[in-house]
């Protein structure tokens, strides 16, 4: 599986956008986390944030994976493993919020944005289907 320097937390707060073009992507910020990773995880990381607070999450993370898929294709394995991936960052970021909380309880509101819907959501998944989450996940790919 392909390794390379990944920015490591592609998130809502850290994506700037065009001020002339609201929905065009124009630069990221942060680059505190880079990384020596496997490629396929930052596209993980991606989604899992963006699936936060969604009533479809898998459809949205399906969007973020053809899109990237578009621009930088991924193997088999690769894409299956995106939400797999996707949750164990949710993981990370929930458990990483009540570590940090217990740190820094002043700056709860803060520390809360990803950890407290990471929870959330991590209870939705339990209750999914692993295999029909990951199809879904993989519907708007075309199958090679």
């Amino acid at each position: 599986i392909p390794q390379s320097i990944i920015h490591g937390d592609p998130n809502d707060h850290n994506v700037l956008v065009c001020p002339t073009s609201p929905t065009t992507f124009c630069g990221i910020l942060d680059f505190g986390d880079l990384v020596h990773s496997h490629i396929v995880n930052e596209v993980s990381i991606a989604c899992a944030y963006a699936m936060l607070n969604k009533p479809n999450p898998i459809v949205i993370a399906s969007h973020i994976i053809a899109g990237y898929q578009q621009e930088f294709p991924l193997s088999t394995i690769e894409l299956r493993s995106i939400f797999l991936l996707s949750c164990m960052r949710l993981c990370t970021s929930a458990v990483m919020g009540v570590y940090n909380i217990s740190l820094h309880p002043e700056n709860r509101e803060y520390l809360e944005v990803h950890s407290k819907p990471a929870w959330v959501l991590l209870e939705i998944f339990k209750q999914l289907d692993r295999e029909e989450a990951i199809k879904q996940s993989l519907a708007l790919i075309p199958e090679t």
